[in-house]
């Protein structure tokens, strides 16, 4: 159940391949938060669990699907510089993320996004995200109304020029200022949508009412404007072969995967981000 396994085709018949494979899965099938046991999901859980909220995971294999939904394992990502991006399926004209997000919804082509606050008239969904699967849902986001687009907010993303214009206020205004030490929330690029996550629910979810995506703005800028970014250490990036070198030399020195990258960027000053070296260490 690896992306890199598929046939390379069109997005529909890519798409139409992944969803046979996944019906004909005879592996036992886990909850999907046992497939995702990272910081940012572990974080996502645990303040999804503090609000008393539900927690939906936006999965490039298996669409929007709930944290506890049963599904085989599997390895399938839109994140560009991994040997699982299903982008690099294509035959040969490539096909986007959102293209692919169409074409893993057929044949009914459906929106779980505006489904979801379209079943749920009074909930505010947070939506927690890297861009590249802002860009996958962008279409899906583009399809809500003016009253759903006010109980949406989307945190994680530091650029709103990604999204249509009447979807920008509703990208809350995070920056490096999150991982100022005093609120406990440093992390990396990989787990910033889910620190951001955090600090908004803890910022919003004693609310008895939904306030407008502007107020809740405003309610982030000003949480932020007392803290400050840290000064970041510009680290050297490994390329391939490099890598898999220092990969190989910290495997026989008895490191676990973690410690690894850990000891790679805290003691050798080598910047890695989590998902390339992790897919690295596998190819190992």
């Amino acid at each position: 159940m690896c992306a890199h396994d598929l046939g390379r085709g069109e997005v529909d018949q890519v798409a139409q391949e992944w969803r046979s494979r996944v019906e004909r899965a005879s592996v036992p099938h886990v909850p999907v938060h046992e497939l995702y046991a990272g910081r940012a999901f572990s974080l996502a859980r645990k303040t999804a669990a503090g609000a008393g909220a539900d927690l939906f995971v936006l999965s490039a294999g298996m669409g929007f699907v709930k944290h506890d939904a049963l599904v085989p394992p599997y390895n399938l990502s839109v994140a560009p510089g991994t040997d699982d991006c299903i982008l690099r399926r294509s035959r040969k004209l490539p096909f986007t993320a959102s293209q692919w997000w169409a074409a893993l919804h057929e044949p009914a082509r459906s929106q779980p996004l505006a489904t979801l606050l379209r079943e749920r008239p009074k909930a505010l969904l947070v939506l927690a995200a890297t861009r590249p699967y802002i860009e996958m849902v962008k279409e899906d986001l583009s399809s809500l109304t003016a009253s759903q687009v006010t109980r949406l907010r989307i945190v994680g993303l530091t650029r709103a020029d990604a999204l249509p214009e009447f979807l920008r206020p509703s990208v809350m205004p995070y920056d490096d200022r999150l991982d100022d030490a005093e609120l406990g929330l440093q992390g990396t690029r990989f787990d910033f949508a889910a620190r951001a996550l955090s600090h908004f629910v803890g910022l919003v979810g004693g609310d008895d009412r939904i306030q407008s995506p502007q107020d809740h703005a405003k309610r982030v800028r000003l949480s932020l404007s007392k803290r400050r970014a840290p000064v970041r250490v510009k680290r050297e990036r490994l390329d391939a072969t490099a890598l898999q070198r220092r990969i190989r030399t910290l495997k026989k020195a008895g490191e676990s995967k973690t410690s690894a990258l850990s000891k790679l960027r805290r003691d050798f000053g080598y910047a890695c981000e989590q998902q390339r070296f992790f897919s690295a260490w596998e190819a190992q």
